[in-house]
């Protein structure tokens, strides 16, 4: 089995070289749509340990910098957020993180991680509520041209998640 970012690796499209307009988006979603899925999927274990819920630590907003103590899987959900954002190439996106923070929500916090996409062309940004990091790996697959999700070790066709790529693109039909 090849990486999911092996030159090798089944697409539907060349990966971004720029950033692309909104019609440039919709073009590469109806390509995905029209494409034939991958015909190997891999399916993998269902083994992993379950991490325990007393351990702490502090959230540090990048907005005010102030710390908010949290579950430790709070903070390394957000943690693998922040990483899988960066797979994201081809597209200015950011992660609001203020659902987070004690101060930023005025002590309320919603746990909500928000997503903001800048087009090229257009003045105000799309944001997009409680994203999860799979979201991000979905965009990042997609911009990548990749034909395959992976999720762990389970693959599915990236063609199966066309619904969701279009909320987080703001190009629903």
């Amino acid at each position: 089995m090849q990486p999911p970012d092996s030159p090798d690796a089944p697409r539907f499209a060349p990966p971004l070289s720029g950033a692309p307009s909104r019609e440039e988006l919709r073009a590469r979603l109806r390509a995905l749509a029209l494409s034939e899925p991958p015909r190997e999927l891999a399916v993998g274990a269902c083994c992993y340990e379950v991490a325990s819920n007393d351990e702490t630590e502090d959230h540090l907003c990048p907005t005010c910098g102030a710390r908010t103590t949290y579950p430790r899987f709070t903070v390394e959900f957000v943690r693998e957020a922040r990483a899988r954002l960066r797979e994201v190439r081809g597209l200015r996106v950011e992660l609001d993180e203020r659902g987070f923070c004690g101060r930023c929500s005025r002590g309320e916090p919603d746990r909500r991680l928000d997503l903001v996409l800048h087009l090229p062309g257009e003045t105000a940004p799309r944001r997009v509520a409680d994203v999860q990091p799979r979201d991000l790996v979905l965009l990042a697959e997609f911009l990548s041209g990749l034909a395959k999700h992976r999720d762990g070790h389970d693959e599915s066709p990236l063609k199966d998640h066309l619904p969701r790529l279009r909320q987080l693109l703001g190009l629903e039909p």
